[in-house]
């Protein structure tokens, strides 16, 4: 366990060093992904990960412009939530989609961007999606985490 959490400290310092992002500030947004229901429950670190995420969420719309996916691409959704016990089946057109995102890179020293984040009912990705299969399952994984 011990080289482990070595290992864990050594990319969280290598991330602060790249990034210019506290450590604690990636655990309170790491505690973020893994708890989002319970953030209005956790009194001020709430309030503080709810102000970190507003934070990273402005960097990552700046230049990005709003799109509406294709009918049937909604169509291929709505045929495959409706045959699956989704424990929440929002409508559509709650959803903000964005294209041009600026978004952050991903894994260690990697220069690749994500393809695309999630913040709410707000979905961004790095740049527009074309009708392909492969982006349709990226654009479902997406809408899945709202």
């Amino acid at each position: 366990m011990g080289d482990l959490a070595e290992n864990v400290k050594d990319e969280l310092n290598k991330f602060q060093d790249r990034t210019k992002i506290p450590i604690t500030t990636i655990l309170a947004l790491i505690a973020f992904i893994l708890l989002p229901g319970k953030i209005t429950n956790l009194g001020k670190l709430g309030t503080l990960i709810k102000a970190i995420a507003s934070a990273v969420e402005a960097v990552v719309k700046k230049n990005s412009r709003t799109f509406t996916p294709r009918q049937s691409t909604i169509n291929l959704f709505n045929e495959f939530i409706g045959g699956h016990d989704f424990p929440y089946k929002k409508k559509y057109n709650t959803i903000t989609w964005y294209y041009n995102a600026n978004m952050p890179k991903i894994g260690g020293t990697s220069d690749q961007s994500a393809g695309a984040i999630t913040f709410e009912d707000r979905i961004y990705f790095g740049s527009r999606p074309k009708c392909t299969v492969e982006n349709i399952a990226s654009m479902f994984h997406e809408y899945v985490h709202t």
